[in-house]
């Protein structure tokens, strides 16, 4: 055999090993990708779930989000003047409290405040009064500097 029948033969056992290679990859994607349990993209939608972000600008405002959805509030706050916020009482099913964070800030100035980030579920259709003090948590008397109010409605479909 001489050496250019040589090469032809080795790249044609080349181009089959890759050409093995990829449809097994192909496979391998096709399987995962339908082994995530969703059977249609509508089912896919109905289950994601949206993310609603809320900030100091939405004090006082009303508000819809969909069912199921997660509600972030992020209030600015600074934990070296004592001062923090407080939810009141949670007595309804509408929204209910998964985290209760604090972000510190990204700069190196002593004693900056950071963002306190509170994170809610809306898990029932209803309207949900939500009100906050910033307050010092040890003085139980104690006037809050700042209150935030929003009324959320939550709907089944937005």
């Amino acid at each position: 055999m001489d050496e250019k029948t040589k090469r032809e033969k080795m790249f044609v056992n080349y181009a089959k090993i890759y050409t093995f290679f990829t449809l097994a990859l192909s496979f391998f994607f096709t399987v995962l990708v339908m082994s995530t349990g969703y059977s249609t993209t509508e089912d896919y939608k109905e289950s994601a779930m949206t993310e609603v972000i809320i900030d100091e600008s939405y004090n006082g405002r009303q508000i819809e989000v969909a069912y199921n959805s997660r509600v972030l509030l992020r209030l600015p706050e600074n934990p070296s003047t004592g001062y923090r916020w407080e939810i009141k009482p949670l007595n309804d099913d509408t929204l209910k409290l998964q985290v209760d964070t604090y972000r510190a800030p990204t700069t190196i100035v002593m004693g900056a405040g950071g963002t306190r980030v509170f994170e809610f579920i809306a898990q029932s259709p209803g309207t949900f009064h939500l009100n906050l003090h910033l307050k010092k948590p040890w003085d139980s008397e104690g006037e809050a500097i700042k209150i935030f109010e929003i009324t959320l409605h939550v709907i089944l479909s937005k």
